[in-house]
């Protein structure tokens, strides 16, 4: 897949965007993991959860491009 794929994301949303696949990014979410294996908590329980609901509305979006494709 070349850097200039497009993917949509958010397809049948309200917001859904057609963007190229260089522009995706990824929520890194290490720390978090990390936090939760360490200590069985994170600091920020809101911030941390709109990052990994982020990452997993960016797994599906993907996922449904790959099988399009």
């Amino acid at each position: 897949m070349a850097d200039n794929t497009k993917v949509s994301l958010d397809k049948g949303g309200t917001e859904i965007r057609t963007v190229p696949i260089c522009k995706v990014a990824i929520p890194d979410l290490w720390p978090i993991a990390q936090a939760i294996h360490e200590t069985g908590k994170v600091a920020d329980g809101q911030g941390c959860a709109k990052l990994i609901l982020e990452c997993w509305s960016l797994a599906h979006d993907l996922k449904r491009h790959i099988q399009e494709a």
